[in-house]
Formats: structure tokens, sequence, C-alpha cells
């Protein structure tokens, strides 16, 4: 049984590190760390700091010290909590949403540069693998939210 969750958290992390190799040869002058903010806020929304800092494990200070450069550039906005004034919650901007979205579609493009490498047979294996390993995911996953 273990060695079944290595293998799947093996192959979680190769796609996931396949993807974040692929932002970070186009993230400019961005640390990796400002890149983890602005990917953790596309894909799972406005956060307090605290929650943000906790996602990409590092602590609040080095959160804030990631974060604060990419205010300044209008990529992510701050603001305090309505009800609870000591929250700061962080979202992207429409240029920051802009900028994330030009990382997807420089990650589209150099897979599609790889993907015609690859034969035709190859493609439909690997297009075939992904949709069955992704079908499986959510399906594991979607139990484990309903209990």
């Amino acid at each position: 049984m273990q060695e079944k969750r290595s293998s799947i958290l093996e192959a979680m992390s190769g796609y996931g590190c396949l993807a974040k190799n692929v932002a970070m040869n186009h993230r400019g002058d961005l640390t990796r760390m400002q890149l983890e903010v602005l990917l953790t806020l596309h894909y799972g929304g406005q956060a307090s700091m605290t929650e943000l800092s906790r996602f990409i494990a590092v602590s609040n200070e080095q959160g804030t010290r990631a974060t604060t450069p990419l205010v300044e550039r209008g990529l992510v906005k701050k603001r305090r909590n309505g009800c609870e004034h000591r929250v700061v919650e962080v979202f992207l901007t429409e240029k920051g949403e802009a900028f994330v979205k030009s990382l997807e579609e420089s990650f589209i493009d150099d897979i599609a540069v790889g993907f015609e490498e690859l034969t035709d047979a190859e493609k439909a294996e690997l297009i075939d693998a992904s949709n069955r390993a992704s079908k499986l995911l959510w399906k594991a996953l979607k139990r484990s939210w309903t209990e």
C-alpha cells in the first residue's frame, strides 16, 4: 500500500514540477517565492496572508516579503478584512491575472513544441494516460471531501 501511495505522489509531483519549471522559465524578474504567491492566488483565489503563507509553506514574514513587491507592481492587492481588522487579505489584480494567464499560455506553447516530437501513438498514449489519471485522482479526492 505504501508503494502505491508513493507512486501516486511521485506522478502528481512530476506534473507539478513540469509546470513550475516552465513557469520559472517565463517569470521575468520575479523570485521563485513571488511566482509561488501569484500561482497560489490564481488557482486558490483570495486568501488571508496567514492562509497564503501556510499554503506556500513559509512564515508570515516571508510571505509578506514576497507579496510586497507584487503589490508595488500592481499584480496583487491587499486589504484589511471588514470584520477582523487584524486580518490582511490578498488577491490578484486584473494585471496579476493577465500575467498568470500569459504564463499558462507559455506553458501550453512549450508543451506543444515538445508534443510535436512524439509519434502519433505516443501522443495518444499520453493523452489517454493523463485523462485516466485525472479522472481517477478526482474520484479518489472527491470521496475524501465528502467523508
